[in-house]
């Protein structure tokens, strides 16, 4: 191999492992970030019928959270529930 092709697969390589690096420690820190503490408090999610706001909904709910979901299908709504 040409020693520049040698370099670049080394640059590569090196820039991919630090990539991953960083990658691996924003989940860590995501995963392990402490959380507010929503027991016994009331908590109104908007779009909470599906998808990202359904998430957050059932989310707060396991936590301990009174939750209301809003959406704008009431059919939808009555699935989500």
């Amino acid at each position: 191999m040409d020693d520049w092709r040698v370099a670049l697969v080394t640059v590569f390589s090196v820039l991919g492992g630090i990539l991953a690096l960083g990658l691996a420690n924003e989940v860590y820190i995501r995963a392990t970030a402490p959380k507010f503490d929503v027991r016994n408090k009331h908590c109104y999610v908007t779009g909470g019928s599906q998808g990202l706001g359904k998430s957050v909904a059932q989310d707060l709910a396991r936590r301990g959270a009174h939750v209301t979901i809003v959406a704008r299908r009431e059919a939808i709504l009555k699935e989500a529930i």
